[in-house]
């Protein structure tokens, strides 16, 4: 993206930041297999890797850092709270299944990584990390805290939205708070960058319209959802909620770890 800013393009991106004797990855992909394809091609061009940071504790985007900490020395960084699952993976599928001991279904490596040692807290602002000097940007929304990350005029997105691919591919992408997920996409179109990746799709210089789309996309969703609330004048339980929407998209959750809805056949 520029001569300091790189990402390993692949379902689930890796940023990576060089600065004379400093390498820093952020996020590592989600298991073994995507973070050793990342120290291969790093090791090949002979580039440093001094630090990693971890925009968000969820398992796509950490899941291959247990293996890169096992083969390399590096400074591991997160946001507060993000830390914590990290640090005690099973945090997250806890949650997901309501507080409840989670279902064995839930403890897979798309929902459940290795735990991460975590060296530091990333909060927004500057921060500098051995050679280099970023900014953090606080994007909650997908998660709880979720940091995104700006150097050299190029911001790393995370998962605080998605290209437009990924959205149709997605159809109802996972949040944990829509208003804050859109007061972040806004945030983002006040920024003066001159690209981002996402940690789902492509380098843009012109992203301020995909950000519009995914405004856009999250708008239309609660406005069906409204509608559908109106049509039931004695309200409805979440459950039975859940069963209207996956209906009104035509949709079928197959297992109860679908992190994604898949049209009927």
């Amino acid at each position: 993206m520029t001569d300091e800013c790189y990402y390993f393009q692949s379902p689930v991106n890796v940023g990576y930041i060089k600065k004379g004797s400093t390498g820093i990855l952020i996020d590592a992909g989600l298991d073994a297999s995507a973070s050793k394809k990342v120290l291969r091609q790093l090791d090949e061009l002979d580039w440093p890797l001094t630090h990693l940071l971890i925009t968000h504790a969820h398992a796509d985007h950490y899941g291959g850092a247990y293996k890169i900490l096992q083969q390399r020395k590096v400074m591991t960084l997160a946001p507060k709270v993000e830390a914590d699952v990290l640090r005690y993976p099973k945090w997250e599928p806890i949650y997901l299944f309501q507080g409840s001991e989670p279902h064995e279904s839930l403890r897979n490596k798309f929902i459940e990584g290795q735990p991460v040692q975590v060296d530091e807290y990333c909060k927004e602002g500057s921060m500098g990390l051995g050679e280099a000097s970023l900014e953090c940007m606080s994007l909650p929304g997908h998660t709880e805290n979720q940091m995104g990350v700006i150097y050299k005029g190029v911001l790393f997105a995370a998962d605080s939205y998605m290209s437009t691919g990924a959205l149709n591919k997605h159809r109802i992408p996972f949040l944990v708070d829509l208003r804050r997920t859109l007061d972040s996409l806004n945030k983002m179109l006040a920024l003066s960058v001159k690209g981002a990746v996402p940690g789902h799709g492509v380098f843009e210089e012109n992203f301020k319209e995909t950000i519009r789309k995914n405004i856009q996309f999250h708008e239309d969703i609660l406005s069906r959802i409204i509608v559908l609330l109106k049509h039931e004048s004695d309200g409805l339980s979440h459950e039975q909620l859940i069963q209207k929407v996956c209906r009104e998209w035509d949709i079928e959750l197959k297992v109860l770890s679908s992190g994604r809805c898949t049209e009927r056949q």
